[in-house]
């Protein structure tokens, strides 16, 4: 049945070759994983995109399904449609509960383009329990320096106590390297400056 599945490419529309992520027309991805592609690209070319990813194609397997999902919450988080791109990364862990990137996505939704500080408790501890299950996946970078700054920026910042502190996670952060287009995008996200 996953055979009968064929993915439309959101940028030129053609019908690349099964199992494939590249367009091999317009050489886009057709599924984008990361925030980074979306990070320069116009609304209305990721309200195309968004819209490719809406509905699934008939055969599509829980693989593709996640996939799919991935890519539209990514979208919906640059559309600042927190709410909704939540919705869609629980639905990708729910598939994929490996998919670290999907948690780290889930966090940066809690906030809704905001940062730490202006946050409440229940949400500060929301975003790190779904932090931690990235990092429990996969120890990126990016995601060290998230936790950092929620802990620099909400709990140091009010003079609440925690452990592991900022510079704990900074630490780690430095150790495995962020690239500096994954910072970047965080701190849009975040409409904030991330100064650790």
């Amino acid at each position: 049945m996953g055979s009968t599945y064929s993915a439309v490419c959101p940028g030129c529309g053609g019908s690349p070759k099964p199992g494939t992520n590249i367009c091999e027309f317009c050489g886009k991805e057709l599924f984008i994983t990361t925030f980074n592609p979306l990070f320069n690209m116009n609304f209305p070319d990721v309200n195309k995109y968004m819209r490719s990813y809406s509905s699934g194609g008939f055969g599509e397997t829980d693989e593709q399904r996640a996939k799919r999902l991935m890519a539209l919450g990514l979208c919906q988080l640059k559309l600042k449609l927190y709410d909704k791109a939540a919705q869609s990364f629980e639905e990708v862990v729910n598939i994929a509960y490996d998919c670290a990137e999907a948690y780290y996505c889930a966090a940066v939704c809690v906030f809704k383009g905001n940062r730490p500080f202006l946050s409440n408790i229940k949400s500060v501890e929301r975003a790190e329990q779904l932090l931690s299950a990235a990092l429990s996946v996969s120890g990126k970078g990016i995601y060290y320096l998230f936790a950092a700054f929620i802990k620099k920026d909400f709990y140091e910042r009010k003079f609440y106590k925690t452990s592991p502190s900022s510079r704990d996670y900074k630490a780690e952060a430095d150790k495995l390297g962020v690239p500096q287009g994954d910072k970047t995008s965080l701190e849009q996200l975040l409409n904030t400056r991330i100064d650790i």
